[in-house]
Order: C-alpha cells, then sequence, then structure tokens
C-alpha cells in the first residue's frame, strides 16, 4: 500500500524571497498538518457468541418493555387509588402500585385487572421466558466465545509479540490454548487470567504498538483532494524488513548463554524487559524460573544502584562491569564478579553476545549467532 497516496499528496508551494522565519528563497513548504497512518494487520474478530448476543438484545428489549408498562400502570392505578370506594380497595391498589413499581410480583389482591397491568403481567411473562432462555444458553455459548479466544491467542505474531513482551502472560495464554483445545475444564487459575488474556487480545486488536508485530506506519498530508481513508488505493510497494535492534541482541545473547568462567568473557545489561520506577527508586525485572517467569523488584540502592549505573546506557563486558563495580563500592573484585553472576542468575541483568551496533549488517550479525540460533534464525530468515 502507497501509504501517503491513502491521504492525498503533499500540498506544497514555493515561496519567492526570504520569509518571516527566514526561510532560503524557493524553499518548498508542506501546507496543513501531517498525519501518520498506522495499520494493524491482526485479524479482527469479536469475542462475543453471535447466538447469546442476540438473545441478550431481546431480552434488552424485554425489560424496557416491562419498565415501559410498569410506568402505564403507576399513572393508571395512581388515578384508581384516588377513585377507590374505601379504604380496603385502596389498600390493595396501593399494595399492587408498589409491586409493580418494584418489579415484584404481584400478589392476589382481588383488584380486576386494568389493560395497563395486563400488558404488564405479559411482559414480565416473556422477560421470565427469556431469562430462562439466557441461562440455558449461557454455558454453551461460553465454550464457543472461549474457543474464539484460543483461535486469537494462537496468532503467530500475538504469540511473539506476547513472548518479548509479557513472558508471563505468554506462558498463561499456552496453559489457556491448551485447556480449551483438549476440551478440558478451566482450573480456577485460568479463569482467574481469562479476563487479562480478553484485554491482551483486544487491545492488540485495536492498537498498533507494542503487541501487534509489522505495523505498518506512513506519513501523509491531508488534502481534500485526496483519496478518502475509507477507500486506500493497494499499490505495489517495496516492503523493508528490519528487526528491533536491542530486542535481537537480547534474544541473540539468551540463545547459547555463557556458564561458568565464561561468563567473565561475555557482556552484561539490563533485560529490554525490565523497568524503573518512576522515582528510580526500585527496579523490576523477570527471574527465569523451571515453570516460567517470576516478576521480581529490587530497591535501587547500594550494589544495585552500582549494576544500574554501570549497565543503564546498554551493554558492557563483565570485567569492565567488576572494575566499575569495585571503584564505586569499594568491594574486592571477587566480590564484586560474585554481585554480577549473582545478577545474572537472578534475571536482573542479562548477557549479550557483543556490544549493540545499530549500523551492524543484519546477514553479518545474524551469521555470526548461527550456531546457536538454529531454527529460529531459518524461521526469521
Amino acid at each position: 500500500m502507497s501509504t501517503p497516496s491513502t491521504l492525498g499528496s503533499p500540498r506544497t508551494e514555493a515561496r519567492s524571497g526570504t520569509d518571516h522565519a527566514g526561510a532560503p528563497s524557493g524553499e518548498k513548504r508542506t501546507a496543513g498538518p501531517l498525519w501518520v497512518l498506522r495499520i494493524n494487520p491482526l485479524e479482527r474478530a469479536r469475542l462475543s457468541d453471535d447466538a447469546l448476543r442476540t438473545l441478550l438484545a431481546r431480552l434488552a428489549d424485554a425489560e424496557h418493555d416491562v419498565r415501559d408498562a410498569a410506568a402505564r400502570c403507576s399513572d393508571e392505578l395512581y388515578a384508581a387509588i384516588g377513585a377507590a370506594p374505601d379504604e380496603d380497595s385502596r389498600r390493595r391498589l396501593v399494595a399492587l402500585r408498589r409491586a409493580i413499581h418494584n418489579d415484584r410480583t404481584a400478589k392476589a389482591t382481588g383488584v380486576p385487572p386494568t389493560p395497563a397491568v395486563a400488558r404488564w403481567a405479559g411482559a414480565c411473562e416473556k422477560r421470565a421466558a427469556l431469562r430462562g432462555e439466557v441461562a440455558e444458553a449461557y454455558a454453551s455459548a461460553a465454550d464457543r466465545e472461549r474457543g474464539t479466544l484460543a483461535r486469537l491467542l494462537g496468532d503467530e505474531d500475538l504469540t511473539r509479540s506476547l513472548a518479548l513482551v509479557s513472558p508471563e502472560v505468554y506462558q498463561e495464554s499456552l496453559r489457556y490454548r491448551s485447556a480449551i483445545t483438549e476440551g478440558r475444564p478451566l482450573s480456577a487459575r485460568a479463569r482467574k487470567s481469562e479476563r487479562g488474556l480478553v484485554q491482551y487480545v483486544t487491545r492488540a486488536m485495536v492498537r498498533t504498538s507494542p503487541l501487534a508485530r509489522f505495523t505498518a506506519v506512513g506519513i501523509a498530508v491531508p488534502d481534500p483532494a485526496g483519496t478518502s481513508p475509507e477507500d486506500p488505493p493497494y499499490t505495489p510497494g517495496t516492503p523493508f524488513t528490519g528487526l528491533d535492534r536491542v530486542m535481537l541482541a537480547y534474544v541473540l545473547g539468551g540463545l547459547e548463554p555463557p556458564v561458568g568462567a565464561a561468563v567473565l568473557d561475555a557482556w552484561v545489561g539490563l533485560s529490554p524487559t525490565s523497568a524503573l520506577e518512576p522515582d528510580g527508586s526500585r527496579l523490576f525485572f523477570l527471574k527465569p524460573t523451571d515453570t516460567g517467569f517470576q516478576r521480581l523488584a529490587a530497591p535501587v540502592k547500594g550494589t544495585v544502584r552500582a549494576l544500574v549505573d554501570a549497565t543503564v546506557m546498554g551493554p558492557r563486558p563483565v570485567r569492565s562491569v567488576i572494575d566499575d563495580l569495585t571503584a564505586r563500592t569499594g568491594a574486592s573484585a571477587q566480590d564484586a564478579a560474585k554481585a554480577v553472576v549473582g545478577a545474572v542468575r537472578q534475571g536482573m541483568l542479562c548477557t549479550y553476545g557483543e556490544a549493540e551496533d545499530g549500523a551492524a549488517d543484519l546477514d553479518a550479525l545474524l551469521a555470526r549467532s548461527a550456531p546457536a540460533a538454529g531454527p529460529p534464525l531459518a524461521d526469521v530468515r
């Protein structure tokens, strides 16, 4: 898609001489604001069940009919109460009006039914029947909705984004999909996580970042003579595929992490998934466990402060971090090395194969990691 042509060609005008802003003679200026158009390729799908949605719409109409009939009854009975021949009749009419007003079943009062009361009773019967239908259809409809949610969670781009952005949610989505696919009843934990999964999927469908990969972005100038955004033309284009260099270095560094003394020859840095409190008082990070990841937090002071300051600008050689830690804290080189290795083990720091280089040739960068990458590298290519 040619994104700029979607909104119209940029309007430009040539100015002679030098304008009030001091622009050079003949410089072309863009008239009007710039628009940024983002396109999210993730499939949109209704999570709600069609049959249940139809039933609920009918039930909503029935509820409205009951309220409308109750209002008519109130006016009609109010007039009848004022014209009641005796106190007993008046008391029964008041009780009937109160029951209808409070949406309760009216007891037998011996009061002859008026047309409005008869309509109200019929509307209540219809509503009760629809409530029964909804209650009967709810379980099967919920199962169909869960099937739709599980299918959307299986989108390849979405699962990869979840694995990078929120590993805990990714692991939960795998367990959820497995239970739905195999027809097993959902555990209490899965039901508790269901709302969060719905939120992630919904945000991924209506937003473009960070849960939607390969988002198309274009810049254009709105023009009344341009093509409407509702009817974009699809023209041949040249795709330019790229990878997030920060996340790529993070992933490649974890494919074959160094062990033992080899850690001293590696690079370490803060994980892209870690986050500092706005006031910088705590660092949140993910600790790898046998079952996935555990989110932890550490106060940023003492050794933790020194480690954060040493790596906040990007990965550094482990030996350089040890030297920096020794100089800042006065600890011995051996204790500083233990602190760095411990931070890696806890997930506070992660290992990298080399320094980040945004200008590095992508093919060469991937080729150096080919032995460890294996099938994932082939998938990227």
